[in-house]
């Protein structure tokens, strides 16, 4: 397996219907992250990119999360339609010199 230069994780920690929000159980974000592999799959973007899921990243509410490391940019709030924009965002820092 070759390493990734770049991780896109996205939370997908999820806590019981009578607990507070998490970014699973409030946002589907397991789907969220599967839109987002696929997307980077279908791009090509691997092995320059891995997608994977993560425990909590932050202030659920706002959620749900993902970070690109170590570029250390995120994305917040956001829902499968906008999967495509995020993975737009994505590929423009990991592969600057191609046009989106």
């Amino acid at each position: 397996m070759t390493k990734p230069n770049n991780i896109l994780f996205v939370c997908t920690n999820a806590r019981g219907a009578d607990k507070r929000e998490s970014c699973e159980t409030s946002h589907g974000s397991s789907e969220l992250c599967k839109s987002l592999r696929d997307a980077a799959k279908a791009r090509g973007l691997k092995p320059e990119l891995r997608v994977a899921s993560s425990s909590c990243l932050g202030p659920c509410h706002q959620g749900p999360h993902a970070v690109l490391m170590p570029a250390d940019k995120w994305f917040s709030g956001f829902d499968a339609t906008d999967c495509e924009t995020i993975i737009d965002s994505v590929q423009q820092i990991i592969t600057p010199n191609t046009n989106v």
